[in-house]
């Protein structure tokens, strides 16, 4: 396992503790980027009806795919997830 700069490892009987404050940083950053994200899909629905004279079931379809997307690359993003790492995992869905 390789660790990072700054990090502090205790190893016990059972798992490996990685002290790392920068990742709590960063995985809480992440955490309300992605919710305030998520809140705004409430706010252009009206809009987007509005704007494309969309009806309802139309305008919910914006909703339906935002969330069926978190299932579709729920389970390939835990396994890429396990496979590299927490950090990397991030990195690697932050790229372009």
């Amino acid at each position: 396992m390789a660790v990072q700069s700054g990090a502090n490892v205790s190893t016990g009987t059972d798992d490996a503790h990685i002290d790392a404050p920068q990742l709590q940083l960063f995985v809480m950053g992440l955490f309300f980027i992605f919710g305030g994200i998520t809140s705004l899909n409430d706010v252009i629905i009206p809009k987007l009806k509005e704007l494309f004279t969309l009806n309802y079931t139309q305008a919910m379809l914006v909703q339906f795919c935002f969330f069926t997307a978190y299932a579709v690359i729920g389970i390939p993003g835990a396994r890429l997830v396990k496979r590299i790492g927490y950090m990397r995992g991030a990195v690697a869905g932050l790229r372009r």
